[in-house]
């Protein structure tokens, strides 16, 4: 079987790696833009990897199995993808977030640490502690390297036969029932399956779905910290904060010097599905 995956970020790298694994699969890859380039939704030199996960403990099997896959993939480029720095969340105790955080360590019997807020004060001194605040490490997550880690999928699928072709914009995708016709410009691509993770440009390829799909920016921000000291990842881990409503998360100095903060509460105005800090 031939299949193709259109749009090779985050999720279509690894799609890709995957099924360059399945004997008897020819894969394909198509990238609009450059291998890893800087205008997906995976850029911004790390991502937070939770065990312990706020959202609910639903999530904890497909957390370990992820876990064990960057592991692998880790392995097998030779790089060093993940960093177990750990995370640190923080909240009310009494509030439903911070209770499915509990129940989700609790239940899979995650390792972890549960600190008050006079023991957060003393050890992570850059932080700033009410003493209504709790919090839990989770010992198992850290950060990601995201780019990096697109990189690895993709060099990985191609060491494993798979075909790569970047600077290709798919113009149409035809379903012909028994086969699918993929046109890129003036070239044309007949294969069994697509596989279409395109992110922001879905709509495009897949207009069926473009009601359904609005996209934002997350701005990322990163700060030189007055005590770089404290903000290594040594002193401090990953973190998760929720107060007055507010979520925010960061990472230490992955970079040596710099400390990265991002709130999920400032999504700013719909964009258009043609980013003006990306070229066509």
């Amino acid at each position: 079987m031939k299949i193709a995956v259109i749009g090779l970020g985050s999720t279509g790298s690894m799609a890709l790696w995957h099924l360059s694994n399945i004997p008897g699969v020819e894969a394909i890859g198509f990238e609009q833009f450059g291998i890893s380039h800087g205008y997906g939704a995976f850029t911004g030199e790390s991502r937070l990897f939770r065990m312990a996960y706020h959202e609910g403990s639903t999530y904890v099997p497909l957390l370990k199995r992820a876990r064990a896959l960057w592991s692998s993939l880790s392995e097998i480029s030779g790089r060093e993808l993940f960093h177990n720095f750990g995370v640190l969340s923080t909240g009310k105790e009494d509030e439903a977030p911070f209770q499915r955080l509990v129940e989700s360590v609790e239940r899979y019997e995650l390792p972890h640490e549960r600190l008050t807020a006079a023991q957060m004060r003393k050890r992570y001194p850059g932080l700033d502690f009410r003493d209504d605040e709790a919090g839990i490490v989770d010992l198992q997550g850290g950060a990601l390297r995201p780019e990096l880690a697109v990189f690895s999928a993709i060099e990985t699928a191609k060491a494993n036969g798979a075909q790569v072709r970047d600077h290709q914009k798919i113009t149409s995708i035809e379903d012909n029932g028994d086969h699918v016709v993929i046109q890129a410009g003036e070239e044309t691509t007949i294969v069994d399956r697509v596989i279409v993770t395109t992110g922001s440009w879905t709509s495009e390829l897949v207009p069926s779905i473009a009601p359904l799909l609005e996209v934002r920016r997350l701005v990322l921000t990163w700060f030189l910290p007055n005590n770089p000291v404290d903000f290594q990842p040594e002193n401090l881990p990953c973190f998760i904060r929720d107060r007055d409503g507010f979520h925010v998360f960061g990472a230490p100095c992955v970079d040596g010097y710099s400390i990265k903060i991002a709130g999920l509460d400032e999504w700013g105005v719909p964009l258009s599905l043609d980013p003006p800090m990306c070229p066509r």
